[in-house]
């Protein structure tokens, strides 16, 4: 399954499973969702991030930062 970088409220990127209309781990707010950060563990709403406006590194970082393998 395809995942998708995400940036949570807390600054962290990292990436998840990210179906639309689909969320059994997070609570869907429009286009952002609220559920646990994998980084640093708080619940902070999430939405996609730009890739295009990230750099090489962020990217790579973010892809091996990865939460739970749900929707």
């Amino acid at each position: 399954m395809t995942r998708t970088i995400v940036k949570s409220d807390c600054g962290h990127l990292y990436a998840t499973i990210w179906i639309p209309l689909i969320s059994l781990k997070a609570v869907r707010m429009g286009n952002r969702r609220f559920q646990h950060c994998p980084v640093c563990r708080p619940w902070a709403w999430t939405e996609q991030a730009d890739v295009s406006q990230l750099t090489a590194e962020e990217v790579a970082q973010a892809q091996q930062r990865e939460d739970l393998p749900i929707p």
